[in-house]
């Protein structure tokens, strides 16, 4: 995290967060809603998508998905990991070096899913940016 001694607390069953754990998150975590669009069939061509432009700063790590993941079934309750599961995930994610990103994920997601089958498509995407040095 980007405070020293700052501890996630998750509670897996629920996803749950503790009180201190969702401030930090409204501290560190941008969430940007882009346009939303199918990219199937032709109505994509009549509603134009909207440009936005965003300033990120030097270590900033970005994280872009599908709305498969949210939209997962899995869990002890066979639920939906929703947004508020993936911020969790993302935060975590954030945490590691690029190369161990992808292991993690693909072991988080398959328990996360466990017997539930991919109810559609999964994919982030996820880069940092690079310091500058001087």
């Amino acid at each position: 995290f980007t405070r020293p001694a700052n501890l996630l607390i998750l509670d897996e069953p629920t996803n749950d967060l503790d009180i201190e754990t969702l401030e930090l998150l409204e501290e560190i975590l941008l969430e940007f809603k882009g346009t939303s669009r199918s990219i199937g069939g032709a109505l994509w061509r009549q509603i134009p998508f909207v440009e936005t432009t965003l300033q990120a700063r030097p270590g900033d790590n970005i994280f872009m998905f599908s709305d498969g993941l949210p939209d997962q079934f899995g869990g002890p309750k066979d639920k939906k990991l929703k947004l508020k599961g993936l911020r969790t995930l993302v935060l975590l994610l954030a945490e590691l070096p690029p190369e161990d990103q992808r292991e993690f994920l693909t072991t988080w997601m398959t328990s996360w899913q466990g017997a539930s089958p991919a109810t559609d498509d999964q994919l982030l995407v996820s880069f940092k940016i690079p310091t500058l040095e001087t």
